[in-house]
């Protein structure tokens, strides 16, 4: 899993796509979400389109403490 990704808060859906476009292009491979940035269909449209293998991808998100109970709805 690599190191260095990028961070998606405060992003736009156009902002938030065309900058996982540009990650996954220059061999970036860690994107960092959370439903609360509303921006996560934006993530997977970037993810879809890219022609990186999807087995080399890493997408990680966060829960918040009032999802510990259900954490695959919030998944």
């Amino acid at each position: 899993m690599p190191v260095v990704g990028l961070g998606t808060y405060a992003l736009s859906d156009r902002e938030c796509e065309a900058s996982i476009n540009v990650l996954l292009e220059a061999g970036g491979r860690l994107i960092d979400t959370v439903h609360a940035y509303g921006n996560e269909a934006a993530a997977g449209r970037a993810v879809r389109r890219s022609s990186a293998p999807r087995g080399d991808i890493f997408v990680i998100t966060k829960i918040y403490p009032s999802q510990f109970s259900h954490p695959e709805h919030a998944i």
